[in-house]
């Protein structure tokens, strides 16, 4: 249930993120979106793990952690490719997406930083 209300209020921001161009003129928040969305990844990863594998990190919590972070940050670098692709192949250059080197492993610390403190929360007040 979480899973979803977050996911909502992450798709609200982004909607409105890019129709009032806050990705743009509201410093770091393209970071906070990126910190949201890993962290959905590993809050989403657990819920698909109960469901279909619930014995699979019964006995491995270090080995769960690291699997979370893992399937975020897989998650995050197809991301980044796909915004590659699309300011290379599709975009105009005035709507890059990808603004440099430092913005793409901005995002991906900030994936990792999201999917590891859900990792890490889960397992300290769970």
């Amino acid at each position: 249930m979480y899973q979803v209300l977050l996911l909502y209020l992450i798709l609200i921001f982004h909607i409105l993120g890019n129709v009032l161009s806050w990705y743009y003129t509201i410093p770091y928040f393209d970071t906070l979106m990126h910190f949201l969305g890993g962290f959905w990844i590993a809050m989403f990863s657990v819920f698909l793990i109960k469901k279909y594998a619930k014995d699979l990190f019964k006995q491995h919590k270090l080995i769960e952690i690291i699997f979370l972070i893992g399937a975020t940050m897989i998650i995050g670098f197809a991301w980044e490719f796909y915004e590659f692709l699309a300011d290379t192949f599709v975009f105009n250059k005035s709507l890059l997406m990808q603004q440099s080197i430092t913005d793409m492993m901005t995002d991906l610390l900030a994936d990792f930083l999201g999917a590891l403190v859900y990792s890490l929360g889960r397992r300290i007040f769970i």
